[in-house]
């Protein structure tokens, strides 16, 4: 695991099928709380705008 995901990041969703899907982060919560940016090894949910 490496990286950081921040909130406007754009993403690519791969492993659901062939083709991959771009998102863009709106979101990203730990334990209820709203956070700027999370780290690789962090658990945390990731609001995605159209998903």
């Amino acid at each position: 695991e490496r990286g950081t995901v921040k909130v406007n990041d754009e993403i690519e969703i791969v492993g659901i099928k062939e083709d991959t899907k771009k998102a863009v982060v709106t979101g990203i919560e730990m334990f209820r709380k709203t956070l700027d940016e999370g780290l690789a090894g962090d658990n945390v949910g990731v609001l995605l705008r159209g998903v």
